[in-house]
């Protein structure tokens, strides 16, 4: 999934805090791929099944509404 560059540090968190509470949630495995960050967004990457998948779509979802509350 595509998400904005400024918001790849609420997904992180401090020293990757919040990104290691998304995969143990959800028991998926979650990395960003920061190289299209010069274009304005960064590729965040879930691999697991797809209840582990959905499950860490909906917490980053759900992080992304947090630090944006009007989209």
């Amino acid at each position: 999934m595509q998400v904005e560059q400024k918001m790849v540090g609420w997904i992180l968190g401090k020293a990757g805090v919040v990104l290691k509470e998304i995969e143990q949630k959800s028991g998926a495995r979650v990395s960003i791929d920061q190289s299209t960050k010069d274009m304005g967004f960064s590729t965040v990457r879930i691999n697991g099944n797809w209840h582990q998948s959905s499950t860490a779509r909906l917490l980053i979802q759900d992080k992304l509404t947090q630090a944006n509350p009007a989209g």
